[in-house]
């Protein structure tokens, strides 16, 4: 229960940043879509909340790695599968998210490389973490996002999709992800400590 205080505390932490940022930027482009965009950055925020990226207070140099796949289903089977299974559904809005914003991402192709590039970049941060760097979150993390782009296309009409345009897409998923990213990392620990100040 502590931890999912904490994890709603440091998301709308964040939230005080890229709502301002994403909400009401490009005043021409739909609401609909700006909407989803800031939900999809709040979800972002909420996922590296719960997978601990080193702050501006928090960081130390910690080389922890499992380059073994699946070795944990060896020594305890149900944990390691309670665990692969939530990382798997906790990456299915990614892919999800991003198949309905950008076209780019409707293949199970394009959400592999996307889910794959984002889990890298969490797993990388972790190095300055306590948390171990698992290669096992790589592999479920890729998954869940093509589970969630195959489930996005169950929403999309074909003759409404469309076209992809080259490069676009990705610029502004990666620049919306660092965003986050970056918010998350330099400057919610000041807004969540403070509002910690307040609870505690």
């Amino acid at each position: 229960m502590f931890r999912l205080f904490s994890v709603a505390l440091e998301t709308l932490s964040a939230a005080l940043f890229l709502v301002p940022l994403l909400l009401f930027r490009r005043q021409k482009e739909p609401p609909a879509r700006r909407m989803l965009i800031l939900l999809f950055s709040l979800y972002a925020a909420a996922v590296f909340s719960v997978v601990g990226l080193p702050g501006v207070f928090s960081h130390t140099l910690d080389f922890s790695v499992n380059w073994v796949p699946f070795l944990g289903g060896f020594s305890a089977p149900l944990a390691f599968f309670q665990n692969e299974l939530l990382n798997i559904v906790l990456f299915i809005p990614v892919g999800l998210f991003a198949a309905l914003l950008w076209p780019d991402f409707r293949t199970p192709r394009r959400a592999a490389l996307l889910g794959l590039g984002l889990s890298a970049f969490i797993e990388l941060a972790q190095l300055f973490t306590f948390r171990l760097t698992d290669i096992d979150d790589l592999l479920t993390n890729t998954a869940g996002a093509i589970i969630g782009c195959l489930l996005a296309r169950l929403f999309i009409k074909p003759a409404a999709s469309a076209p992809p345009t080259p490069g676009g897409s990705l610029r502004e998923c990666a620049a919306l992800l660092a965003l986050t990213a970056a918010v998350m990392m330099l400057a919610q620990p000041f807004v969540a400590d403070f509002l910690w100040s307040l609870v505690l």
